[in-house]
């Protein structure tokens, strides 16, 4: 199903619609006038400072004043303790940029004249989600006599005006598209805002207009023009496209954090702000200049082709009766087809994780602007569609880093420890205002390890990253002797961790983690049984409350909540929702155990491409709840689980998995 998000009016003015390519996002906000576009640019390396030592060593010598507080409930002495004592020595970390560096202003006019438009009909936005493609288009009358040379598509003396505007992966920009029924039609001025923030605003040849910033990264935000037909000069900071038949605008934003130097020194370098921010403008002149040259049509072809490819990685059909609803009245749940709201759910979900994917990005994650800081196991655990992206790994070195410093300095601990939040430095200090004693965040990267190699069964991952698990585990079983205060949930984390520290070191398969092993199998032990992974832990509202997202008891299923759970959570979060509710899965060595519709999100529907646990794929369909197909199987030459469980309506059958495919309704009794 081609997905597509329509909006036919423009009442809610603080409507952003997003595209994004994983390093570079814009938000497009939709104004009363279509001839004005304000686009809002991001880069995901665009952070508030560099980088900062704020562990508090006078932590140490309080834990377990704190930790006794806890114990007999004086839970006021103990916040007034972690407000003096655990608290960072600065202010917080690094945030991402919550307001865009600069927003891109295109004004358009009837004539060179700068004649603004007076009336427009047959308005129309769409969001093409699966070509990563959004689309905005208008008519107006032309102020050209009825003689002039008019198209074959013109009525009369009307033109119609088309805006693209999508965020490159092959050329890493983003690129606005305008064209026209009518030839010589195109006429506008762009120009950024916030000028007044800018070391530097300038114009560069005829094309192009630049800001450079030396704080708080040094960046430059840069665009250049191409047109066919007419011309484009620069007055000023100000691009002006006149007379042309199409035009297209290429946007970059380059920053210091680029700068081997300056990202391996965490921004305290010797180089001076005005050097890097000179380094940051070449950089986005370079890539400009590569990307403009290249021919429109073939650039939106590779376009298309590449985000296509990873929007269907994964397909949900509910039967609904409409390919797709009005923007309002999703969000007003005014639409009565549950299911056709539950599609745009997913799809729009998945849309977005799309758009966080980059070949060569960091966190994997845009972000949006919407984060003031990374939760420690999102940029981690960040899904492209099915399962982590190699590239969000790229924190795990920095975090680790930091975290052994955090585990010495503020608990007198050997190996690796951090809090619930970070950023792009790998940070691993609590934050300024929190009330966390508790340093959850080396659990989660240890966990988002062990999650990608049991997707893709990549032993090579494995085997680089398990150091960051076995220093985690040195450090917790260090903290558990000293008799800290952990609540329950907390020790939950933890035997997970060391359960996961277990299999891992199984699978890998070395003598020199079996002494490892055996500790760890004792710590273990002594936890107790806090959690097992059976078949009613695999429920929805369990994997929400699993991710710290939800505390809500009310069902998923009605479109009300739906629409409820669009709003509030992120779109990772969504994408599991939606996958859990199909299909569940579980590694112990070379056995995945899959269970099938532990809670299906609607009565009927067909899901294809569900990534499982074992580096295996799953299609599957379904009716009145009911499973009606099944088929699983693998990529070609890849390792895979050899055995499978399969759980069905409370029922476990054994299946070997030796030839990487089956069809499960093979396996299954023929009553059912």
């Amino acid at each position: 199903m081609k997905a597509i998000w329509n909006k036919f009016s423009n009442e809610k003015r603080d409507t952003l619609f997003p595209v994004g390519n994983g390093r570079l996002a814009a938000q497009i906000s939709i104004n009363s006038s279509p001839a004005f576009e304000e686009i809002l640019l991001y880069e995901e390396s665009l952070w508030s400072k560099p980088y900062s030592n704020r562990n508090n060593p006078n932590s140490q010598k309080d834990l377990s004043k704190i930790s006794s507080h806890l114990k007999e409930g004086h839970n006021t002495e103990a916040s007034d303790l972690i407000k003096t004592s655990v608290a960072p020595l600065t202010e917080n970390h690094s945030v991402y940029n919550p307001v865009p560096t600069a927003s891109l202003q295109v004004k358009s006019y009837l004539a060179a004249t700068a004649v603004e438009f007076s009336e427009f009909t047959d308005q129309k936005t769409t969001l093409d989600m699966e070509n990563g493609i959004l689309s905005r288009a208008f008519s107006a009358e032309s102020p050209l006599p009825s003689t002039a040379d008019l198209s074959r598509t013109t009525r009369g003396s009307s033109i119609q005006y088309t805006q693209d505007i999508f965020a490159s992966q092959s050329q890493d920009v983003i690129v606005l598209h305008f064209s026209a029924s009518t030839p010589k039609s195109i006429f506008f001025r762009a120009c950024f805002s916030n000028t007044q923030n800018a070391y530097k605003a300038y114009g560069l040849g005829e094309d192009t207009i630049a800001l450079q910033y030396t704080y708080p990264i040094p960046h430059t935000v840069m665009a250049t023009a191409v047109t066919s037909g007419g011309t484009v000069f620069v007055k000023g900071a100000t691009i002006v496209v006149e007379n042309a038949d199409e035009a297209t605008i290429y946007v970059d934003i380059q920053t210091a954090y680029r700068h081997s130097h300056y990202r391996r020194k965490k921004g305290d370098t010797h180089i001076s702000p005005k050097s890097l921010a000179a380094w940051t403008s070449d950089r986005a002149l370079k890539n400009l200049c590569f990307a403009s040259s290249s021919v429109y049509t073939d650039l939106y072809k590779d376009h298309v082709q590449e985000f296509s490819s990873l929007y269907n990685e994964t397909k949900l059909n509910l039967n609904s009766s409409s390919d797709s609803i009005s923007y309002d009245e999703f969000v007003n749940k005014k639409n009565e087809a549950e299911n056709a709201v539950a599609e745009t759910v997913y799809d729009f979900s998945k849309y977005l994780n799309v758009c966080s994917s980059a070949k060569n990005g960091t966190l994997n994650s845009t972000l949006w602007g919407g984060l003031t800081s990374c939760k420690a196991f999102i940029p981690l655990c960040a899904y492209s569609v099915n399962v982590p992206q190699i590239q969000t790994f790229n924190i795990l070195k920095k975090l680790y880093k930091n975290g052994k410093k955090t585990a010495r300095v503020m608990f007198g601990l050997e190996g690796f420890a951090g809090f619930e939040t970070t950023d792009i430095w790998g940070d691993s200090a609590p934050c300024a205002n929190s009330q966390v004693l508790f340093p959850s965040g080396g659990i989660f990267a240890s966990l988002a390890v062990r999650s990608y190699y049991e997707h893709t069964m990549d032993y090579k991952f494995l085997k680089k990253n398990f150091y960051i698990i076995k220093e985690a585990c040195k450090f917790f079983a260090r903290y558990l002797e000293q008799d800290f205060f952990v609540e329950e949930n907390e020790k939950k984390l933890i035997a997970k961790l060391f359960d996961a520290a277990i299999e891992c070191a199984r699978d890998l398969n070395e003598q020199k983690f079996l002494p490892l092993i055996e500790e760890w199998k004792t710590i273990r032990a002594a936890l107790g049984n806090l959690y097992e992974l059976e078949e009613d832990e695999f429920c929805v509202k369990t994997s929400l409350e699993e991710k710290g997202l939800s505390k809500r008891n009310a069902p998923v299923s009605k479109k009300e909540s739906l629409a409820q759970l669009a709003n509030e959570l992120d779109s990772e979060s969504l994408l599991s929702l939606f996958h859990n509710s199909i299909a569940q899965s579980s590694l112990k060595g070379n056995c995945a155990k899959i269970i099938l519709l532990p809670a299906p999100v609607c009565k009927e529907g067909k899901f294809s491409g569900l990534k499982l646990r074992g580096n295996i794929m799953l299609d599957i369909e379904w009716k009145e709840k009911k499973l009606i197909a099944a088929n699983l199987h693998t990529m070609p030459g890849s390792r895979f689980a050899q055995e499978l469980q399969i759980v069905y309506m409370n029922k476990t059958y054994q299946v070997p998995f030796k030839n990487g495919t089956l069809n499960v309704l093979n396996v299954l009794p023929t009553t059912i």
